[in-house]
This record gives C-alpha cells, sequence and structure tokens, in this order.
C-alpha cells in the first residue's frame, strides 16, 4: 500500500507542479464517500470513536493518495493562484522575521541587560 501511495506521489509530482483544484475536489470527495460508506457497515454495538477509527483504517489508501495529492499541490514551485504575489510575499518575509530575526533580537536584548 505504501509503495503504491509514494508512485503516486512521484507520478502527481511529474505530471504538474500544481495539481487542478477540480481533480484535489474529486479526490478529496471519493475520501469522504469511502469514510461515509464504511462507517455504516460498523457493527452495532461499537462506541462511536470505534466506528470512526475502523472507517479510517478501511479508507487508509484513499487519504493517503488525497494528501499525496495535496502535497503535490502545495509543492515548492507549484504555482499558487488563489494568492496574488504581494500576498505571498508578505507571507515570506514575515516567516523570515518569525524565524531569524526575532531570535537574534532576542538574543541581542538578553546580552545588553
Amino acid at each position: 500500500m505504501q509503495k503504491s501511495v509514494l508512485s503516486l506521489f512521484a507520478i502527481l509530482m511529474s505530471a504538474s507542479p500544481g495539481l487542478a483544484q477540480d481533480e484535489l475536489r474529486r479526490i478529496e470527495q471519493a475520501w469522504h464517500r469511502c469514510l461515509r460508506e464504511a462507517y455504516m457497515h460498523q457493527p452495532a454495538g461499537q462506541s462511536q470513536a470505534g466506528d470512526q477509527r475502523n472507517a479510517l483504517d478501511e479508507c487508509q489508501e484513499r487519504e493517503d493518495t488525497y494528501v499525496a495529492a495535496v502535497m503535490a499541490a502545495q509543492a515548492p514551485g507549484a504555482p499558487r493562484r488563489d494568492q496574488p504575489a504581494p500576498t505571498r510575499s508578505h507571507g515570506w518575509a514575515s516567516s523570515v522575521a518569525a524565524y531569524v530575526l526575532d531570535p537574534i533580537s532576542a538574543w541581542l536584548g538578553r546580552s545588553k541587560h
């Protein structure tokens, strides 16, 4: 099963840098449909949590397919049409500030005292 997910991920990554939103939606709907059907066929007398775990176990391969498709769509270099360039650049600058500048500023502030 894991080998098929990895091969699917490789195919998705090589096919196109960004996966079409309708394709992602179709894969997600197939996973949700599987979950609903698996949940409806659980034996009586189990707890709700048990029913949910069993349904997730039955649909693990579809979940893996969906996660691989989302990862392929969000891969570095994949076009993000949902955000304009200034928003993406602001996000990048914020992450640089959070991970680089803030710790250095805090360290320098401590060394002055």
